[in-house]
């Protein structure tokens, strides 16, 4: 069913009607009439949607696209089985989605959406794809417990090095379930990018294999991993992996650490599952080639987590709250900024107060708030110098704000009020600085 279909259904309900186009990030006008109804469900944003609809894809962990459609707002899509996600060597194990999966299928929401296969090895052991040269050298180090297949002929040992007689292409397989690196190194002994590995080129897990913290960090070739379910622990996982293209998190409940995937230069797809609660400092900092963020309705806070990026979209869950409990050390700074390629966000009803969450985003075109916002606390949208629209419709007060939100304000921008709310607006503390900026919802023209 389309956007338009599912809202003219209700059309008898008109405060029904409005409150879905509301929900969707609409213009609502200032007159809720029957008349009004068909240009506000044009003003729905697309956002990828539209009469072409939002992009619905499947994939596994090396980007092989399973299913690929779009689909309208409420629509229930159904899953690949698990013989369409067959993947030679592996076995697929379930699917990780921000979104709810019932009876292997989803429900369409307003945003494009990419959901990651999980797997594990057929072999049961933890299998690590390598290539030496002369310059990379021919001895490698696993820090793993268990029996090691090198891949080159030898006998199986338990050692945690291995020195090869030439180079070439070898796979490693290994069934122990213990990394035995300190915490200051990794998998393979790397540490910094001084100490950073080139040999290792794909890693895909074995069962119950518990990460600890840097397991693949500064991998500089390392293009594919393969995190089956039985993986939870992600802390600093994958930072400074430099060409690792996709990562898809395993379904377990919790928070993302920081710098999860910081300096993933090569970064094209990132998928959370729904039971991630929160995003932790630089987890998504300096990914240049990431598509889209999207945090699903459980992730009730991030500090700093899109920070210096191109992704060009970023999807906030119904939870999000952006300013967190007083037990967040650094509650909200920064959680979007330097975000170069986005040109659109929508801040959840969910949140009620703003800190500096959406600084120097030289793309961004348009800010719409959903909640009802009632203090800025920070310097909210400090440098954002392309941004001509900030949509306060939805709010039911003035919210306080602190002097340089709004830092290099481009001129012809409009901060959009209700129309009820105008006058003590323009009139507030700080906001009386912006009066000209300041327009009611009645009277906004794009």
């Amino acid at each position: 069913m389309s956007i338009s279909s599912e809202i003219l259904a209700i059309a008898n309900n008109v405060d029904l009607a409005y409150q879905k186009i509301n929900d969707k990030g609409g213009t609502i006008p200032a007159n809720k009439n029957l008349q009004n109804l068909a240009s506000a469900i044009d003003s729905i944003s697309t956002g990828g949607g539209g009469t072409d609809g939002y992009l619905i894809e499947v994939i596994d962990f090396r980007g092989n696209v399973y299913y690929s459609q779009r689909h309208q707002t409420g629509d229930v899509v159904e899953l690949p089985s698990a013989n369409d996600m067959a993947l030679a060597g592996m076995v697929f194990q379930e699917f990780s989605a921000p979104v709810q999966i019932t009876d292997n299928k989803i429900t369409v929401e307003d945003f494009d959406l990419t959901i990651g296969g999980i797997y594990t090895t057929a072999s049961g052991k933890t299998e690590i794809d390598i290539e030496l040269t002369t310059a990379t050298g021919l001895s490698v180090t696993l820090n793993i417990n268990g029996n090691k297949d090198w891949g080159d002929g030898s006998a199986e040992d338990t050692l945690t090095s291995h020195t090869y007689a030439q180079a070439g292409k070898y796979t490693i397989k290994c069934d122990g379930t213990t990394i035995t690196s300190s915490t200051s190194s990794g998998l393979f002994s790397q540490q910094g990018t001084s100490n950073s590995n080139y040999y290792v080129k794909e890693v895909r897990m074995g069962s119950g294999v518990a990460l600890k913290t840097y397991s693949f960090a500064y991998c500089m070739n390392l293009k594919y991993i393969s995190l089956c379910s039985f993986a939870s622990s992600i802390s600093q996982l994958c930072n400074y992996c430099r060409s690792l293209e996709y990562l898809i998190i395993p379904n377990f409940t919790g928070e993302i650490s920081g710098y999860l995937c910081q300096y993933c230069v090569s970064l094209k797809e990132i998928i959370m599952p729904k039971t991630i609660t929160g995003v932790w400092d630089y987890a998504f900092s300096y990914t240049y080639k990431l598509n889209k963020i999207v945090f699903g309705d459980n992730v009730k806070f991030m500090t700093y987590a899109i920070y210096y990026s191109n992704v060009k979209q970023v999807i906030l869950g119904k939870s999000m709250t952006i300013f967190p409990s007083n037990s967040i050390s650094s509650p909200n700074s920064e959680c979007v900024s330097y975000a170069y390629c986005l040109e659109k966000i929508v801040i959840p009803s969910s949140v009620v107060r703003l800190q500096q969450v959406l600084r120097y985003n030289d793309n961004l075109k348009e800010v719409v708030i959903l909640g009802n916002v009632s203090a800025i606390t920070g310097y909210f949208a400090g440098g954002n110098y392309t941004c001509i629209k900030y949509d306060f419709r939805n709010c039911l007060q003035v919210p306080s704000l602190k002097s340089g939100a709004f830092s290099g304000i481009n001129k012809l921008c409009k901060i959009i009020v209700p129309d009820s709310l105008y006058t003590s607006w323009i009139a507030e503390t700080n906001w009386s600085n912006f009066a000209d900026y300041i327009v009611k919802a009645s009277q906004y023209v794009e």
